[in-house]
């Protein structure tokens, strides 16, 4: 395991989920960019080939040649289907190789989306726990404030104790829906 992926493992395994399912979508993408180069100078061997035969067989139809001419375009004609055959043959499995490389790359991407959800799952459901926390403070800070905030309108009222909590402090319509019915304020 190298520096890095230690470092990764110590800090978040979440981004080391990442880094490897990137590392494994890089890989594919390198067989597969190598496995269409190689179908591809196939394909264009062949092509070559192709127009090299419709060349001498337009030559031939214009009659434009002579006996030795011809001698040699039925010799290169033998070599182009013989190459031909032959780089055909090859073409099954090069398209194959190219055909799962690409199937490989789309596993390998769906991986990486994956360990991005659930990276992004993880540090969701961290900055909930954080925030909540943060709010039992402020709850705790809010009930403090009432209680002082009873105690000064007391005060100011000149001691009476039959104040209601309503004639303390009256919360936000979407605080007072929250607590009440459970219903949470939209943003």
């Amino acid at each position: 395991m190298s520096e890095t992926a230690t470092e990764y493992e110590t800090a978040d395994p979440y981004a080391l989920g990442i880094a490897s399912a990137q590392a494994q979508l890089d890989a594919a993408s390198e067989q597969h960019q190598q496995a269409q180069e190689h179908e591809g100078k196939i394909k264009a061997r062949l092509k070559a080939l192709a127009d090299e035969r419709a060349a001498i067989q337009k030559a031939r139809e214009r009659d434009e040649s002579d006996e030795a001419t011809d001698e040699k375009h039925a010799q290169r004609l033998a070599l182009i289907t013989a190459d031909t055959e032959r780089l055909n043959e090859l073409l099954i499995p090069a398209s194959a190789a190219t055909q799962q490389a690409a199937q490989a790359v789309a596993v390998a991407s769906e991986r990486v989306k994956q360990a991005r959800a659930e990276h992004a799952r993880h540090v969701a459901g961290q900055d909930a726990q954080a925030l909540e926390r943060r709010l039992r403070e402020l709850e705790t800070l809010f009930v403090r404030g009432l209680a002082e905030l009873g105690r000064l309108k007391r005060e100011a009222g000149g001691g009476r104790d039959i104040l209601h909590g309503a004639q303390i402090f009256q919360p936000a319509a979407a605080l007072t829906r929250f607590i009440v019915g459970g219903q949470v304020p939209q943003l």
